[in-house]
């Protein structure tokens, strides 16, 4: 028997109608069609999850949705909570993929799983929310458009990225990718600028930092000259992460922060371009992500060392 998984999507507008829709991994697929929409939602599901529910996925809004074969053994009420909870965690994937096209704050609504499909006299359905809720750099949940090219863009890099998007914690074996995309997630869920700096900062160190001393210093640096070389932007950029270490150490350390909340604003949205364009780079460059990934903090040192200073004649 068949089981179907649906979630409306909130702060998020598709270009134009797209029909089936657009082929996520895991057998998940997005769409903004009210027709696919009437298909999955029959009068027993509006039933059971309420009228203003049902409308809300009827309306044109975009959402996610499967429709598999059950296959597991298990019909509990338990093992259908538990596959509706991975289908969000799921989908939680591809939003990670669209922070790197572009800043959003995209975030699913509730989502549904009605386990037998079609009805069946024994069919019931299973609800849940994903507990993170994202916001824009800025901290503003405005609607945010994605065109066709834009939204491919990000399934293009769910094919071939080898970045890993979905984390249980940032603890145990897991690469410095792995961990950083971990503290990205808390800065987009962070509810005001000078929280995600704070956060955005951990990310940075994370990739790029070998020791303590001299922490801002060293972390501004190195991702200001992997990002645009030795060139008058490398300066910009180191000043921008200073300063934004300036504003989380005050915050983290017991200091006053300004009444200046454009400022904070600000700083936000430069760390969250700084970082997006900061990953794109280790995707791209095979040679830096194999460096950041291998565990031995000498051999990452050694690599800036040489990008910062160039390569020691005769070695």
């Amino acid at each position: 028997m068949k089981y179907i998984f649906i979630a409306g999507i909130d702060n998020l507008v598709l270009g134009k109608p797209i029909g089936k829709g657009y082929q996520l991994p895991n057998g998940l697929r997005l769409t903004n069609s009210t027709s696919i929409a009437a298909k999955l939602t029959s009068d027993f599901f509006s039933d059971m999850v309420g009228t203003i529910e049902a409308k809300s996925l009827m309306s044109g809004k975009p959402f996610v949705y499967a429709e598999e074969e059950y296959t597991g053994s298990d019909v509990s009420i338990d093992a259908q909570n538990d596959l509706l909870h991975q289908h969000l965690v799921k989908t939680n994937l591809f939003f990670n993929f669209l922070w790197l096209v572009k800043d959003n704050a995209a975030n699913l609504d509730l989502g549904f799983l009605q386990y037998p499909f079609p009805y069946a006299i024994q069919a019931r359905v299973s609800s849940n929310r994903h507990s993170v809720l994202y916001s824009t750099s800025q901290c503003t949940t405005d609607d945010i458009s994605f065109s066709d090219d834009e939204i491919k863009i990000a399934l293009n890099q769910i094919n071939t990225a080898s970045l890993p998007i979905v984390l249980g914690g940032p603890t145990g074996k897991i690469d410095r990718m792995s961990r950083a995309f971990y503290f990205l997630q808390i800065a987009r869920n962070a509810p005001t600028p000078a929280e995600k700096i704070v956060f955005y900062c951990t990310c940075f160190e994370t990739l790029v930092s070998t020791s303590s001393t001299e922490l801002s210093h060293q972390v501004s640096e190195r991702v200001a000259v992997l990002l645009f070389g030795h060139s008058k932007k490398t300066t910009e950029i180191y000043r921008d992460m200073k300063q934004a270490y300036d504003t989380r150490s005050k915050l983290v350390h017991g200091g006053s922060l300004s009444d200046d909340s454009e400022k904070y604003r600000q700083q936000s949205k430069k760390c969250d371009d700084y970082l997006r364009l900061l990953f794109r780079q280790i995707a791209e460059q095979k040679d830096l992500e194999a460096i950041l990934r291998q565990p031995f903090a000498e051999k990452i040192n050694a690599y800036f060392n040489t990008l910062l200073l160039g390569a020691i004649p005769g070695e």
